[in-house]
């Protein structure tokens, strides 16, 4: 597999969220909008700016960077990543100076309650820190900034995660190997989904989540709590 062919970072989110709603997109290349995916794609247009970057005495600012992972095998755009000098640091060849790292993710809505369904965000700031942490051999600070309350929050439980997004992603890679979308699921989350109308949530056929998935997760889970 070559970095070309590596999982997109923004798409764990919409599998976590229904896979087989993922595979309707990244296999089968369909795509539906609803007001939830036109007010995310609002919040982003502020960050979104390629390799836009800013220096503010000692802060080095850089909006959409380019990240990659060749151990985990995915890629994608940090939305913001903060560049801190500090001695304690680790020295960033680009840079020519000691930095620590902090990685923002943007999100519309507001925080939820971290459990097996909502954690989304989470996981996708997970995956954006491994990229980091192997770009510039660091081990960084990750933060998700919700527009609705207006601050961030600090993710505490990125060691846990990690072996999470290492099974979601090679479920995933399965999936396009194999070019299979993942069987329907039927849920309350598809009362809100953009795909309802041509995703025919009510057949029979149902998949929960990968078992595999589904006892990482789960016990990663038990960890925190």
């Amino acid at each position: 597999m070559t970095e070309n062919n590596y999982i997109a970072i923004n798409t764990l989110q919409h599998y976590i969220f229904c896979p087989h709603q993922w595979g309707l997109m990244e296999i089968e290349q369909q795509w539906c909008e609803n007001i939830f995916v036109v007010l995310g794609n609002l919040v982003h247009e502020k960050v979104d700016k390629p390799f836009l970057t800013e220096n503010r005495n000692g802060l080095h600012i850089s909006r959409s960077l380019p990240v990659y992972s060749h151990k985990y095998k995915i890629q994608g755009v940090c939305d913001v990543v903060e560049f801190i000098k500090n001695k304690k640091g680790a020295y960033i060849k680009q840079l020519e100076d000691n930095y620590i790292i902090k990685v923002v993710e943007y999100k519309r809505g507001k925080p939820k309650e971290f459990n097996q369904v909502n954690y989304a965000d989470s996981i996708q700031l997970t995956a954006q820190m491994l990229c980091i942490n192997e770009m510039f051999n660091i081990n960084c600070e990750g933060f998700v900034y919700y527009a609705s309350i207006g601050r961030r929050c600090k993710l505490n439980n990125f060691n846990e995660l990690t072996n999470v997004v290492f099974n979601i992603v090679e479920e995933m890679t399965k999936f396009l190997q194999n070019n299979t979308v993942p069987p329907i699921t039927n849920t309350s989350r598809c009362n809100g989904c953009s795909f309802k109308e041509i995703c025919i949530p009510n057949a029979k056929t149902k998949l929960p989540f990968n078992s595999l998935i589904k006892h990482s997760w789960e016990e990663q889970f038990e960890k925190t709590t």
